[in-house]
């Protein structure tokens, strides 16, 4: 059955982290030209005027723009980069798009597209939400990016709009009022965002250094057994030994293992 107490108080926790769903660019200020944004979002790309057909099209400038930032990630992301992948000059590339908000916006709702969207087809809400979370798993894994820009402040295209329809449909099923069943999307939305995040983090951070999460801290463990009193610490001596850091007894991600029992402990209560 559904834990409506267990959902309330979650999302008292976190309402004021809810979802917002702003027309705002993803600098996290309000678009210099929103309506050129909102235009460019949701208006399919024209045939063109007359004279020489363009080398690209607007979606592939999107693609390309994609396969950058999985490559190199949002620091050194730019209009220059992304016309240089393309053997293109930069100004050449604002015939596609005329910035690099506008060009984020479209690579974001590309990629959302690529996502499943939850399906009612008889499954009961929890599985709804189940899906929409292992989903988004999986979008921020591939596309690591997202998680580098203000995911709270990023006008909705198309694609993001109809995923986001299916997920508020997936909540309002439980049953729960309008409001507290938005809040309860966005208790698994951040589940997913900060479960991610760890996750990919330690990913970098295994290939950059080629240390591992175990590895890191076994280095580390003789010297804080000794300077760590257990007496003090209880709960943390209990849980150090019944084995619950580390990598699971059969070797699966411990990343995504926790994020599985996150999302387990919130769906079922």
């Amino acid at each position: 059955s559904y834990a409506e107490p267990f959902w309330v108080e979650c999302t008292q926790i976190i309402g004021s982290y809810a979802r917002r769903f702003s027309i705002v660019a993803l600098t996290g200020a309000v678009p210099e030209h929103p309506e050129r944004l909102l235009h460019l979002l949701w208006t399919p790309p024209s045939a063109g005027k007359r004279g020489p057909k363009p080398a690209f099209t607007r979606e592939a400038v999107v693609e390309a723009a994609v396969r950058l930032a999985d490559s190199t990630g949002l620091t050194d992301f730019s209009m220059r980069a992304v016309a240089e992948s393309l053997g293109m000059g930069t100004m050449s590339l604002y015939r596609y798009v005329p910035g690099r908000d506008e060009l984020l916006a479209l690579m974001v709702d590309t990629v959302t597209a690529e996502t499943p969207f939850a399906n009612d087809g008889g499954e009961g809400w929890r599985r709804q939400l189940e899906h929409v979370a292992h989903g988004d798993w999986d979008m921020y894994l591939r596309h690591p990016w997202l998680l580098e820009l203000p995911l709270d402040r990023i006008s909705p295209g198309p694609n993001a709009t109809a995923r986001f329809d299916a997920a508020v449909a997936a909540a309002l099923s439980t049953g729960l009022p309008p409001r507290e069943a938005l809040n309860a999307y966005s208790t698994v939305d951040h589940i997913v965002r900060g479960s991610a995040s760890a996750a990919i983090q330690n990913a970098q951070l295994v290939e950059a250094t080629g240390v591992g999460i175990d590895e890191w801290w076994t280095r580390q463990a003789a010297q804080l057994e000794s300077l760590i009193d257990y007496a003090q610490h209880p709960a943390l001596q209990f849980v150090v030994e019944q084995g619950a850091f580390g990598l699971e007894p059969d070797g699966t991600d411990t990343y995504r293992d926790s994020f599985e029992s996150a999302l387990k402990l919130v769906l079922d209560g």
